[in-house]
């Protein structure tokens, strides 16, 4: 029960990461010591550590899949919405430069791997 909780924890954590990006153009400090701590807490708490190596192993295929994916058509997909929607005044920082938050694809791998993989 606590390794799932940790999984949704984790996936708390990538949404925060991706808005905080998109918003300001930075990830706090304090959010990227989360996932390492969640992660002791998942190998600790897992039933067995067959079940952990099984579930890195045979997710990390199509987070890599889902990642690429993401990476190219979202980088498309933010260029259009910036060209659409953006300005230089815009408090949002995606809207306002020219970046592409990394964040968004490391995310969207990272919540497929836990939820749909």
């Amino acid at each position: 029960m606590i390794a799932m909780l940790t999984t949704y924890a984790m996936a708390a954590v990538l949404v925060a990461a991706i808005v905080i990006e998109m918003k300001s153009g930075r990830i706090p400090n304090w959010l990227t010591l989360i996932p390492p701590a969640l992660f002791v807490v998942w190998v600790f708490v897992a039933p067995d550590w067959s079940t952990v190596l099984w579930q890195l192993g045979s997710n990390a295929l199509g987070a890599l899949i889902v990642f690429v994916v993401v990476l190219l058509f979202g980088g498309v997909l933010v260029i259009q919405m910036r060209r659409w929607f953006g300005s230089e005044d815009s408090t949002w920082n995606i809207m306002s430069k020219p970046v592409m938050p990394m964040s968004l694809p490391i995310g969207f791998a990272g919540l497929a791997a836990f939820f749909f993989l």
